[in-house]
């Protein structure tokens, strides 16, 4: 990047001195040469903020004293310079006489505008260097300021031609004692100085300049990093909400239903199912707590990420299916995991919330049917998740929800992404045998993740282990009860039986409850029970 070039973000502002070229999107501000490396810009505000509220100014008074200094020493020492010269030259014309004092006096002029036309100025004035005195030292302050304000090459060419009239000078003023040679040596040593130190201070303030413009570029881009943490915590919390809240809060609205459904049912059943809706809008409060709690303090202006709730691991999945079950789901889980503590955090947590959102889906959008979880996982396979639930009569091919409001959730979009995030793949659909399966893949350690990066799905080796254990995998307590129910085996049971609540659209549906007190439960109503439906808790 040029010194006088630099490249920032679209939308962003500077001071109005500096010409703006917008290309592609980008802002290419490129600083005026001659008001950019004025000394006074080396103090002014240029961040954005201070472009805005401090409005340009031609000269600040500095530049005005400078110039005003830099005025009377070309007067006063042209004078004395005239005054020695025509001290050796007693019997130069009145002509030349003349000429060198009008030359003097347009070069004094002309420092005013030594700063936006320096060149011109000076190659303007050039000429009358052949025969003038008195504009000696204005000549030299026209080419260091050249040096200054414009670039290498152009101050170059302006110093060759500044120096040309040193070889006619020594021949039209005459000074005995000193030779032609030496005067031209001198006028050349002049030259070289002048346009040499002009040339530092020109680096010196594209330096300072510089700095105090990356300075401002880097403060404005750490607000706006500041800005997009907070937005990234903001959509952290957003998902966490989603996950944590509606889990909780679709257990309260099915226990709700039922209740709203079956007024009548037995006291220990709405006892019980109360009891649900009370810790379920416990949790979800103690939940909501934690999370404004974290939006507050990140208001308050506290940079970092902080853990809305306690971060979940695989150990805790079997908890989160009993929950459902206790609140009257169908689930039938199985589980293979070999040494879960050594999986990495990010893959704990999104196997967690996979299994969570699968049970989430299942139950709001097919209430009565089973739902089968498996969870397999190994640090040689990774971690593999498949819930899956048949689809709700009456609606083949769909597994989402039949009204409009529900189709618009983000649930799997949110789940998808989080999934992705920790480097695995997520995939979800309706099967051929009319059911809606969610199928997940998380690498178990930071290799695995590497060598998935970039995939949509999960390695091939990967599935093809997962699927081998897929075939027949062991039944557990609640697949045992429901092949007891489907053969019409009867069985004592104390007490009464949870009644087997379903929610279709929102609305809650008794499926039918066999209860007899210490009798045995009748065949055809243990039949309408769902084939797969498992883990309810006798009572």
């Amino acid at each position: 990047m040029r010194p006088w070039m630099v490249s920032v973000r679209a939308g962003d502002t500077y001071p109005a001195d500096m010409g703006a070229v917008t290309t592609g999107g980008r802002v290419a501000v490129r600083r005026l040469e001659y008001r950019a490396l004025l000394p006074a810009v080396l103090t002014r505000d240029i961040s954005p903020a201070g472009a805005a509220e401090e409005p340009p100014a031609p000269r600040s008074a500095r530049d005005w004293a400078v110039d005003i200094i830099f005025f009377a020493l070309a007067v006063l020492a042209g004078l004395t310079l005239y005054a020695q010269t025509i001290e050796v030259n007693p019997d130069a014309p009145p002509g030349l006489r003349l000429a060198d004092l009008a030359s003097g006096l347009v070069a004094c002029v002309a420092l005013w505008w030594r700063r936006r036309w320096p060149a011109t100025i000076t190659i303007a004035l050039t000429p009358l260097g052949a025969v003038s005195t008195s504009m000696g030292v204005a000549a030299l302050i026209l080419l260091f300021s050249t040096a200054v304000h414009r670039r290498l090459p152009v101050a170059a060419a302006v110093a060759g031609i500044f120096w040309l009239p040193n070889l006619v000078y020594p021949l039209v003023w005459p000074e005995p004692g000193f030779p032609y040679l030496a005067s031209v040596a001198l006028g050349t040593a002049m030259t070289v100085g002048v346009t040499g130190w002009g040339m530092f201070v020109r680096a010196r303030r594209q330096l300072v300049f510089s700095w105090r413009e990356r300075a401002a570029l880097a403060e404005d881009t750490r607000h706006r990093q500041v800005a997009d943490a907070r937005r990234a915590e903001r959509a952290r919390i957003a998902r966490e909400m989603h996950d944590v809240l509606g889990h909780r809060l679709t257990l309260l609205g099915l226990h709700a239903g039922a209740l709203e459904y079956r007024p009548d049912a037995p006291p220990e059943q709405i006892a019980q199912a109360a009891g649900v809706v009370r810790a379920s809008a416990q949790e979800a409060l103690r939940d909501l707590r934690q999370v404004i709690g974290v939006l507050r303090t990140d208001d308050a202006g506290t940079d970092g990420e902080m853990p809305l709730v306690a971060a979940p691991t695989l150990a805790d999945i079997p908890g989160l299916v009993d929950e459902s079950r206790r609140a009257g789901i169908p689930v039938r889980a199985h589980y293979q995991l070999t040494e879960p503590h050594t999986a990495t955090t990010s893959t704990a947590h999104a196997g967690y919330r996979t299994v969570q959102e699968g049970l989430t889906n299942a139950r709001k959008h097919a209430p009565d049917a089973t739902v089968k979880v498996l969870v397999d996982g190994a640090a040689a396979s990774g971690l593999h998740i498949e819930i899956r639930n048949r689809l709700p009569a009456g609606r083949p091919g769909s597994a989402g929800p039949a009204d409009g409001a529900h189709r618009r959730g983000t649930g799997l979009v949110g789940l998808t992404e989080r999934v992705r995030l920790a480097g695995g793949a997520l995939e979800h659909g309706v099967t051929a045998d009319d059911e809606f399966r969610l199928y997940a893949w998380l690498p178990w350690d930071a290799q695995q993740a590497g060598a998935a990066s970039g995939t949509s799905v999960a390695p091939a080796a990967y599935r093809r282990q997962f699927a081998g254990r897929l075939g027949a995998p062991a039944a557990d307590a609640a697949d045992v009860a429901d092949a007891a129910r489907e053969k019409g085996v009867a069985s004592e049971r104390r007490g009464t039986a949870e009644k087997d609540t379903a929610v279709q659209r929102g609305t809650a549906v008794d499926k039918g409850t066999a209860v007899q007190r210490g009798t045995a439960v009748e065949r055809d109503t243990a039949v309408k029970v769902e084939k797969d439906t498992a883990g309810r808790d006798a009572g």
